[in-house]
C-alpha cells in the first residue's frame, strides 16, 4: 500500500508545525515530500498497478505484513529508480543537510502566526546591543515587517557607549524605529527604597536583576498602551 502523511503548517501558541507532508510507496521508499514551513499544493501520481503486482509477487494480498524482498531506495539521474520510478521529479523530495536549518524558519513562522492569530498589529522589542535581543529583533522584523517593529533602548548608569551604538546600528540596519528610555532615575528610586534593607551590603546581581525588572515593566507598559501591539 501507499502511505500519505499529512502535516499542517503554522504556529499555535508554543507549537510550530513544519509541514513536510510526504508520500511513501509500497516498498517504504519516500517518493514525494512537500516544502518545510510553507503551505503548498502537492500532487503525486501513483501507479497502483505496480503496487498490486508487487503485493501479488510477494504474497501480500490480504495479509498485513511487510515484504521481505523490498528493494532499497535508490536515486539515479532525475528520478527515483525502483518501484517508485516515474512517480515524481527528484526535486519533490527535500534532503535537509543542515540539522539546525529549520530553527530560523520555525521562529519566524511561530512569531508571525502568534501575532496574526491574536490580532496584534506589531511588536515592541527591548534592544541592549547584545546578540540575544538582536536575534529577537531580526526574527520579528522578518516575520511581521520592519514597519511593525519598534525597538526600545533602556540605558542605566552601567550601560556602555558601545551598547548604545550597537543597538542604534542594529535598528538602522533592520530599518525599524528605535526609542530611548533611560532607567537610571528609576533604578536609583528602587535602590533608595531598599537602602535600609541593603545597608552594609555590596552591590551584586540583585541590582542587575532590578534593572531587568524595570526594563520589563517599561516594555509591558509600552506594549499595553500601543493598541494592537504585543
Amino acid at each position: 500500500m501507499v502511505i500519505a502523511y499529512l502535516n499542517t503548517v503554522g504556529g499555535q501558541d508554543e507549537l510550530v508545525f513544519d509541514g513536510l507532508s510526504m508520500v511513501y510507496d509500497h516498498t517504504g521508499c519516500l517518493i514525494a515530500q512537500a516544502k518545510a514551513f510553507e503551505e503548498e499544493l502537492m500532487i503525486v501520481d501513483l501507479d497502483l498497478g505496480k503496487t498490486r503486482k508487487y503485493r501479488q509477487l510477494n504474497g501480500l494480498c490480504g495479509k498485513p505484513r511487510v515484504a521481505k524482498t523490498a528493494p532499497a531506495c535508490r536515486r539515479s539521474g532525475s528520478r527515483n529508480q525502483g518501484p517508485g520510478q516515474g512517480y515524481h521529479e527528484e526535486g519533490r523530495v527535500q534532503r535537509d543537510t543542515d540539522p539546525g536549518g529549520g530553527d530560523i524558519p520555525a521562529l519566524m513562522l511561530g512569531t508571525a502566526d502568534y501575532i496574526r492569530k491574536n490580532g496584534f498589529k506589531g511588536a515592541v522589542v527591548g534592544l541592549s546591543g547584545g546578540i540575544d535581543s538582536s536575534l529577537v529583533a531580526a526574527v520579528a522584523t522578518d516575520a511581521i515587517g520592519r514597519e511593525n517593529v519598534t525597538g526600545v533602548f533602556m540605558p542605566s548608569e552601567f550601560t556602555s557607549q558601545e551598547s548604545r551604538e550597537d543597538a542604534f546600528l542594529l535598528a538602522e540596519n533592520l530599518g525599524i524605529t528605535i526609542t530611548e528610555l533611560p532607567i537610571g532615575k528609576l533604578l536609583r528610586e528602587y535602590k533608595q527604597s531598599l537602602v535600609h534593607q541593603f545597608e552594609g551590603l555590596a552591590e551584586d546581581i540583585t541590582e542587575e536583576n532590578l534593572q531587568a525588572r524595570i526594563r520589563g515593566n517599561l516594555l509591558m507598559a509600552l506594549s499595553n498602551n500601543s493598541a494592537g501591539s504585543c
